[in-house]
């Protein structure tokens, strides 16, 4: 006759199960004869590992109808994998830096995907962030991954706060007033501010270059020569300028019943 006969496997407090094989012996009694007497058991863990640590894939810029996303993915480690036992599902989490009290904040739910990959939708502006992931199989949610390298969201030109690789931000994309459509600073301009507030430009009065916001700029800040310490066109004088990158001419004007100095 064939019995069957089932051995459970518990696993003691802080061990976790890998690919084992071990051996069951078995042991006659008076009235039963056994053919073989020792069987082979070999057990796998059910358990999906925790993914390879997840890596950026791509940022995607902000459009008219939505702010950025940031896709992230991931890779699994090779393990002795049961049948049926293959991910089905991952969890996304994510932590961000805070800028004001300079701390990594609590992991928060950031998406969940059927792939290795997941795009995480309406993202901060240049927000520093880590992320980690966790797989499940039909076993249940395996443990989380390593976090991730830090990880930056882009800086947006034109939303008024200067950040990243951003020489200026003005809170608009138009070139001529200082900060260009690119939100790098004119020449013949100074930026100031654009941290906490618009970044403020304004023509560098006295370096030659004749800007927007100048009358006259004739590469001096001299007063009595036609164009002022403020770059502005002095009474008696008629300023020209050749070109932006060519400091203005200013001469008095004959006739006009003043006498230039």
């Amino acid at each position: 006759t064939t019995k069957s006969i089932f051995v459970q496997v518990l696993p003691s407090s802080g061990h976790t199960f890998g690919a084992r094989e071990f051996k069951v012996k078995l042991l006659p009694t008076a009235s039963v004869q056994l053919k073989n007497d020792e069987l082979t058991v070999a057990i796998k863990d059910v358990h999906v590992p925790p993914p390879n640590t997840p890596t950026l894939v791509g940022l995607q810029p902000p459009t008219a109808a939505a702010m950025q996303s940031v896709t992230v993915g991931w890779s699994m480690p090779v393990w002795d994998q049961p049948a049926g036992m293959a991910p089905t599902q991952y969890k996304v989490q994510r932590s961000f830096f805070g800028e004001a009290n300079q701390a990594w904040g609590d992991w928060e739910d950031a998406g969940t995907s059927t792939t290795t990959t997941v795009s995480m939708l309406n993202f901060p502006t240049y927000a520093l962030f880590k992320v980690r992931v966790r797989a499940a199989n039909a076993a249940g949610w395996g443990e989380y991954s390593q976090p991730s390298s830090e990880i930056r969201s882009l800086s947006i030109c034109g939303d008024a706060r200067q950040q990243g690789a951003e020489g200026c931000d003005d809170g608009n994309v138009r070139n001529g007033d200082g900060c260009s459509f690119s939100c790098t600073v004119e020449s013949g301009f100074y930026c100031a501010g654009g941290v906490t507030s618009p970044s403020n430009c304004t023509g560098g009065c006295g370096d030659g270059i004749h800007t927007p916001g100048e009358a006259c700029d004739d590469a001096n800040l001299v007063n009595g020569d036609g164009c002022s310490a403020s770059c502005t066109v002095e009474l008696g004088f008629n300023c020209t300028h050749p070109s932006s990158t060519v400091k203005d001419v200013c001469t008095s004007v004959c006739g006009d019943g003043l006498q230039a100095a």
